[in-house]
Protein backbone atom coordinates (compact mmCIF):
# COMPACT_ATOMS: atom_id res chain seq x y z
CA UNK A 1 0.00 0.00 0.00
CA UNK A 2 1.25 3.45 -0.88
CA UNK A 3 2.41 5.82 1.86
CA UNK A 4 0.02 8.38 0.36
CA UNK A 5 -3.00 6.26 1.32
CA UNK A 6 -1.69 5.99 4.88
CA UNK A 7 -1.09 9.74 5.08
CA UNK A 8 -4.54 10.35 3.66
CA UNK A 9 -6.11 8.11 6.29
CA UNK A 10 -4.19 9.85 9.09
CA UNK A 11 -5.19 13.36 7.97
CA UNK A 12 -8.82 12.42 7.44
CA UNK A 13 -8.94 10.71 10.86
CA UNK A 14 -7.45 13.81 12.52
CA UNK A 15 -9.96 15.98 10.62
CA UNK A 16 -12.84 13.81 11.86
CA UNK A 17 -11.65 14.12 15.45
CA UNK A 18 -11.31 17.90 15.05
CA UNK A 19 -14.78 18.03 13.47
CA UNK A 20 -16.34 16.52 16.60
CA UNK A 21 -14.32 18.90 18.78
CA UNK A 22 -15.47 21.94 16.75
CA UNK A 23 -19.09 20.78 16.92
CA UNK A 24 -18.76 20.43 20.70
CA UNK A 25 -17.26 23.93 21.02
CA UNK A 26 -19.99 25.47 18.86
CA UNK A 27 -22.79 23.72 20.77
CA UNK A 28 -21.31 24.54 24.18
CA UNK A 29 -20.69 28.21 23.33
CA UNK A 30 -24.11 28.63 21.71
CA UNK A 31 -25.81 26.93 24.65
CA UNK A 32 -24.04 29.17 27.18
CA UNK A 33 -24.91 32.31 25.21
CA UNK A 34 -28.53 31.17 24.90
CA UNK A 35 -28.87 30.54 28.66
CA UNK A 36 -26.99 33.61 29.90
CA UNK A 37 -29.36 36.36 28.84
CA UNK A 38 -29.10 38.88 31.67
CA UNK A 39 -26.28 41.35 32.22
CA UNK A 40 -24.78 42.88 35.31
CA UNK A 41 -21.63 44.73 36.17
CA UNK A 42 -18.81 42.78 37.75
CA UNK A 43 -15.30 43.55 38.89
CA UNK A 44 -12.09 41.60 38.37
CA UNK A 45 -10.83 40.73 41.84
CA UNK A 46 -7.83 38.61 40.96
CA UNK A 47 -6.40 35.84 38.84
CA UNK A 48 -6.13 32.11 39.16
CA UNK A 49 -2.69 31.19 37.88
CA UNK A 50 -2.01 27.78 36.36
CA UNK A 51 1.64 26.88 36.21
CA UNK A 52 2.94 25.40 33.00
CA UNK A 53 5.15 22.34 33.39
CA UNK A 54 8.75 23.52 33.27
CA UNK A 55 9.88 20.40 31.41
CA UNK A 56 7.55 20.98 28.45
CA UNK A 57 8.51 23.97 26.31
CA UNK A 58 5.55 23.36 23.96
CA UNK A 59 3.01 24.29 26.64
CA UNK A 60 4.68 27.64 27.11
CA UNK A 61 4.11 30.10 29.91
CA UNK A 62 1.89 30.07 32.95
CA UNK A 63 -1.74 30.98 32.27
CA UNK A 64 -4.00 33.43 34.08
CA UNK A 65 -7.75 33.13 34.46
CA UNK A 66 -9.59 36.26 35.67
CA UNK A 67 -11.75 35.87 38.77
CA UNK A 68 -14.75 38.18 38.85
CA UNK A 69 -17.23 39.18 41.52
CA UNK A 70 -20.75 40.28 40.64
CA UNK A 71 -24.08 40.75 42.37
CA UNK A 72 -27.51 39.47 41.32
CA UNK A 73 -30.58 40.25 43.43
CA UNK A 74 -28.39 41.27 46.36
CA UNK A 75 -26.35 38.05 46.38
CA UNK A 76 -22.65 38.03 45.50
CA UNK A 77 -21.27 35.52 43.04
CA UNK A 78 -17.71 34.69 42.06
CA UNK A 79 -16.69 33.23 38.73
CA UNK A 80 -13.69 32.77 36.56
CA UNK A 81 -13.51 32.92 32.82
CA UNK A 82 -13.75 29.70 30.85
CA UNK A 83 -10.46 30.47 29.15
CA UNK A 84 -7.01 31.42 30.31
CA UNK A 85 -4.35 33.59 28.78
CA UNK A 86 -0.63 33.96 29.25
CA UNK A 87 -1.18 37.69 29.73
CA UNK A 88 -3.55 39.32 32.19
CA UNK A 89 -6.32 40.68 29.99
CA UNK A 90 -7.96 42.78 32.70
CA UNK A 91 -6.64 44.98 35.49
CA UNK A 92 -7.56 44.02 39.03
CA UNK A 93 -10.45 46.28 40.00
CA UNK A 94 -11.51 46.72 36.37
CA UNK A 95 -15.25 46.69 35.80
CA UNK A 96 -16.53 44.15 33.27
CA UNK A 97 -19.93 43.21 31.91
CA UNK A 98 -21.07 39.79 33.11
CA UNK A 99 -23.67 37.78 31.21
CA UNK A 100 -25.45 35.34 33.53
CA UNK A 101 -28.21 32.76 33.53
CA UNK A 102 -31.25 34.28 35.31
CA UNK A 103 -32.31 30.82 36.56
CA UNK A 104 -28.83 29.97 37.86
CA UNK A 105 -26.92 33.24 38.38
CA UNK A 106 -23.69 31.39 39.23
CA UNK A 107 -23.53 30.32 35.55
CA UNK A 108 -21.88 33.26 33.83
CA UNK A 109 -19.16 34.56 31.56
CA UNK A 110 -17.43 37.86 30.89
CA UNK A 111 -19.20 39.44 27.93
CA UNK A 112 -15.97 40.41 26.16
CA UNK A 113 -14.55 36.87 26.38
CA UNK A 114 -14.41 35.70 22.80
CA UNK A 115 -11.74 33.03 23.18
CA UNK A 116 -14.26 30.30 22.37
CA UNK A 117 -14.90 31.88 18.98
CA UNK A 118 -11.17 32.16 18.35
CA UNK A 119 -10.74 28.47 19.13
CA UNK A 120 -13.70 27.61 16.89
CA UNK A 121 -12.17 29.50 13.96
CA UNK A 122 -8.73 28.07 14.63
CA UNK A 123 -9.87 24.47 14.86
CA UNK A 124 -12.22 24.88 11.89
CA UNK A 125 -9.27 26.09 9.80
CA UNK A 126 -7.06 23.21 10.94
CA UNK A 127 -9.92 20.77 10.27
CA UNK A 128 -10.39 22.05 6.72
CA UNK A 129 -6.62 21.89 6.15
CA UNK A 130 -6.52 18.27 7.36
CA UNK A 131 -9.43 17.30 5.08
CA UNK A 132 -7.72 18.99 2.11
CA UNK A 133 -4.40 17.27 2.82
CA UNK A 134 -6.19 13.94 3.22
CA UNK A 135 -7.90 14.38 -0.14
CA UNK A 136 -4.69 15.53 -1.83
CA UNK A 137 -2.75 12.51 -0.52
CA UNK A 138 -5.61 10.22 -1.57
CA UNK A 139 -5.56 11.60 -5.12
CA UNK A 140 -1.76 11.32 -5.28
CA UNK A 141 -2.05 7.72 -4.05
CA UNK A 142 -4.52 6.84 -6.80
CA UNK A 143 -2.38 8.58 -9.41
CA UNK A 144 0.66 6.59 -8.25
CA UNK A 145 -1.34 3.34 -8.55
CA UNK A 146 -2.18 4.08 -12.18
CA UNK A 147 1.46 4.50 -13.17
Amino acid sequence: MSIFFELSAIFILVALIFTFFVIYLIRDTHSMHRRCTKETEGVVIGYKQSLAPRHNAFLGDDTNTPITKYTVDGKEYFAHSGFSSTSKLYDIGQKVTIKYNPKFPNESYIKTDNEAEVFIYLFTGVTILCYLLGIIFLVIGFLMLNK
